[in-house]
């Protein structure tokens, strides 16, 4: 996957309003043009500042992001590895974001957001057979291209 040519800042405010299906969404990130600088990251990884990339470019992408904030983080993050190695998937990691952990599972071809959300569907189905569920998926067709983003991890879990 190429580089993303916008990135997005956490601010302390509600940076923009998002409107999809009559529906208004609040984020406090605010999108950026252009490539991240090292500094940024820099800054991401000392915990200055909170950065994100997009999900989605032109409505595909190549990932989908189970975010768990609940308080089993080892008992979901070996459940995941359990899983993944039950289905033979050798193309997820797991990461540590903060206050959440972040698995993402990668694909070789850019898809549609409709097929890489209903994929997460069904792993998360497969995952809450086992644990109680405490994650979100994303990208979600629900929402629009400027909330299906991720915040980028500290470190892989």
């Amino acid at each position: 996957m190429r580089a993303a040519s916008r990135y997005f800042i956490k601010r302390s405010a509600i940076a923009g309003i998002f409107e999809k299906e009559g529906r208004s969404h609040y984020s406090r990130y605010e999108e950026i043009e252009g490539r991240v600088h090292e500094s940024l990251i820099c800054a991401h990884v000392n915990k200055k500042r909170t950065l994100a990339l997009p999900l989605l470019e032109d409505g595909r992408g190549k990932r989908v992001l189970l975010v768990y904030g609940g308080d089993e983080r080892e008992l979901f993050a070996n459940t995941v590895r359990y899983l993944c190695d039950f289905l033979c998937m050798e193309n997820y990691t797991l990461y540590d974001a903060g206050e959440d952990i972040q698995l993402h599972i990668y694909f070789d071809e850019s898809r549609e957001t409709r097929s890489l959300y209903d994929y997460g569907v069904e792993f998360s189905s497969m995952l809450e057979k086992r644990i109680a569920r405490s994650w979100k998926i994303l990208p979600d067709p629900a929402l629009p291209d400027e909330i299906n983003i991720y915040k980028l991890p500290y470190f892989v879990y």
